[in-house]
């Protein structure tokens, strides 16, 4: 047996591509009704505990909790890097803006940088 070309080494690296992607869209299709009865279950569990005014619920199946996702976006770019300057606050540059830089910065300064903002989602989580 000949040793393989490039040519075909690329043609058995792109079949294997095009056969995982066809595996991750049909995974992907699968999960979708799984997904949506665990967000269905996830709501219902936020709108208990946040009525009955409770962070966390421990059971013997195991415990859901309440808790908060922050993502930081430069939505002015320009003042954002004027405010680094002038500040000498280089560590908030990162190849992203540093979240919690920022959310130091808001709860020391009780203001956000300009041109940065912040958000903050709560969630439902469950561990075993």
């Amino acid at each position: 047996m000949s040793a393989p070309t490039v040519e075909d080494v690329v043609r058995g690296y792109v079949k294997l591509r095009d056969q995982k992607n066809a595996m991750k869209k049909t995974q992907a299709e699968e999960l979708r009704p799984i997904n949506e009865k665990m967000t269905l279950l996830e709501n219902w569990l936020m709108r208990d505990m946040q009525t009955r005014k409770v962070e966390s619920e421990k059971t013997k199946e195991g415990t859901a909790y309440l808790s908060t996702i922050s993502s930081c976006s430069v939505k002015d770019r320009d003042a954002m890097l004027d405010f680094i300057k002038k500040h000498e606050m280089w560590d908030l540059f990162e190849n992203r803006i540093s979240k919690s830089v920022v959310k130091d910065y808001l709860e020391d300064n009780g203001e956000l940088i300009p041109g940065v903002s912040l958000e903050e989602t709560r969630v439902v989580r469950i561990r075993r």
